[in-house]
């Protein structure tokens, strides 16, 4: 049987200039990364922005 390993990674801990190089998966990390903020239009805004 292959045993199979998973990476954990601490959004929080992480800049949002690092989660933004990533091609593929930086969007989805970056609306994860904010997923409790209550306003998120704003974070939608400056997601946009800072692309």
């Amino acid at each position: 049987m292959q045993k199979v390993y998973y990476q954990l990674v601490d959004l929080y801990a992480m800049p949002d200039d690092e989660i933004k190089k990533k091609a593929h998966l930086g969007m989805m990390e970056y609306f994860m990364k904010y997923v409790h903020v209550r306003d998120m239009i704003k974070v939608m805004g400056g997601s946009f922005r800072k692309l």
